[in-house]
């Protein structure tokens, strides 16, 4: 093989892995505006030994992409297949589902959604008081 269709070869190989690797960037400067139902649940009528799921639903509402960038809690839960670093489309659903097992009376847990919404980050409250 001439020395010209190994170069051309090797050039081809580079541009192809370029086009696998590439990932397009997506500028989050505008907020996205968002729906979303209740953040406060209290879960009194569970026991203790229960396993707790609760599916936390956000719509974009608007023309701009929906991105969660993260989600805190101190406390020992689940997370599941929540779509975290993806972006949801206009009129597109988010599902935050929340998993844990109920270990005490007395529950005060507080996760924290990070995302581009206009409404800053989402708290969400969990409480058991019985």
């Amino acid at each position: 093989m001439s020395k010209n269709i190994k170069i051309i070869i090797v050039l081809l190989v580079l541009i192809l892995i370029g086009f696998l690797t590439f990932e397009k960037k997506i500028s989050y400067d505008k907020y996205a505006k968002i729906d979303y139902g209740k953040t406060f649940f209290n879960i009194n009528e569970y026991n203790v030994g229960d396993t707790i799921l609760i599916n936390f639903k956000i719509k974009n509402i608007s023309q701009n992409p929906f991105y969660i960038k993260e989600i805190k809690s101190d406390d020992d839960i689940d997370f599941g297949n929540t779509r975290i670093k993806k972006i949801i489309d206009t009129n597109q659903e988010s599902l935050i589902s929340i998993k844990f097992i109920l270990e005490s009376q007395i529950v005060n847990k507080d996760i924290l959604i990070e995302s581009n919404s206009d409404k800053g980050s989402i708290k969400l409250k969990i409480i058991k008081n019985k």
